[in-house]
């Protein structure tokens, strides 16, 4: 037989997840890319202020999807004189601007 206390806890979760409705995070259409001048720009004063930008962090102050974060981050650390350096701490990679 089933356990009362099983069936009440899952009515009441049931009933708090639909209140507070919190059930499904609302769907987010993301911003297009700005200028790469621009997105520089963010670059460098939010590394100035905190020492180095994530591809979360990037993400989250522009409002780009996940693969156009990283690949901007990634493009400035390749080539000839890139402008950044990218190390990896744990499961993140952290971007640091060359120079400063």
């Amino acid at each position: 037989s089933r356990s009362p206390w099983k069936t009440k806890a899952t009515a009441a979760f049931t009933i708090i997840l639909y209140e507070s409705k919190c059930s499904r995070s609302p769907w987010k259409t993301k911003a297009f890319a700005q200028d790469p001048e621009q997105e520089w720009l963010v670059i460098t004063s939010y590394c100035k202020e905190h020492g180095f930008i994530t591809v979360k962090n990037f993400r989250l102050l522009l409002g780009v999807a996940d693969y156009h974060a990283r690949q901007v981050l990634d493009g400035y650390c390749e080539g000839d004189f890139p402008k950044m350096v990218r190390e990896k701490v744990g499961a993140t990679y952290l971007y640091r601007v060359i120079g400063e």
